[in-house]
């Protein structure tokens, strides 16, 4: 699987004050030739890293993952609407962690962490996504 982020996520932080920040213009990322945007607008905490895991991860929005994981976010809100399986948008974070210069080993640890603890988080709506998140390119 190639994936190649196509542009860095500017964001802001959210204005109800919490952990989340917000994209200030949309963000694309290519993924076997599919095209993926997450729209301007569009809340992410960067990755839901426990903060007592800081310290060894990096702060979620300082980090080089910080791209892939705004994706993956995005991803667990609408992927099953685009027709993707958890396990493929989970592979799409370890590829991309691949494709930021993580090291193998790195992207399969976090790869088997959100294997076992994202479930909690994906969304499996049928509903046609709200804003165009996947085009071929």
């Amino acid at each position: 699987m190639k994936v190649v982020i196509l542009d860095l996520p500017k964001i802001q932080p959210s204005a109800d004050g919490g952990e989340c920040w917000v994209l200030v213009e949309d963000f694309h990322v290519l993924v076997d030739g599919m095209m993926f945007a997450v729209p301007a607008g569009f809340k992410t905490d960067g990755a839901s890293i426990p903060r007592f895991l800081w310290r060894l991860c990096g702060h979620p929005l300082e980090t080089r993952r910080f791209p892939i994981a705004v994706l993956h976010d995005r991803l667990y809100e609408e992927g099953a609407a685009l027709g993707l399986t958890r396990q493929q948008v989970d592979e799409i974070y370890r590829e991309g962690l691949v494709s930021l210069g993580y090291g193998k080993w790195t992207a399969n640890a976090e790869y088997y962490a959100i294997r076992l603890c994202g479930g909690s988080h994906w969304m499996t709506s049928t509903e046609t996504p709200t804003t165009p998140t996947k085009e071929k390119t």
